[in-house]
């Protein structure tokens, strides 16, 4: 079963405590428009430089959604990456959160009239590790 969840972010606070329950030491971070993951050492670290750095680039018009998934297969910070750079080609993707051991990917984009696209790729993505595995 392929679980794809979707939640609108109403606040800055929202958008923190996100940020925050999602950032455990093991987790890498892909910031706005960065070329490569950063491994989060230092939680607290993380959680701010995140925020200040996503908090520059919304708008006060800007609707700030979270999406999440979970993988079955393992995959790596490249492949993930590699991933993302097919989702921005229609999403304002702020940051990508992936933890590798447990396959959950929380990604924090700029909503637009092309959500379903988001939701649509993401599926199709998880659809194939179905098709390949099952």
């Amino acid at each position: 079963m392929i679980f794809i969840r979707t939640k609108i972010i109403f606040s800055f606070e929202d958008l923190k405590n996100i940020i925050s329950e999602n950032t455990q030491i093991g987790t890498s971070y892909l910031l706005l428009d960065e070329p490569y993951f950063e491994d989060i050492e230092r939680q607290v670290k993380a959680v701010r430089d995140i925020f200040i750095e996503i908090s520059k680039v919304i708008e006060p018009m800007n609707i700030v959604k979270q999406i999440s998934f979970k993988t079955k297969d393992k995959y790596t910070t490249k492949q993930i990456y590699d991933f993302v750079q097919i989702l921005r080609q229609t999403s304002n993707i702020l940051v990508t959160l992936f933890n590798a051991k447990n396959g959950v990917c929380n990604i924090l984009f700029i909503s637009n009239k092309e959500d379903y696209l988001l939701k649509q790729h993401i599926r199709e993505f998880l659809d194939l590790e179905v098709d390949i595995n099952g």
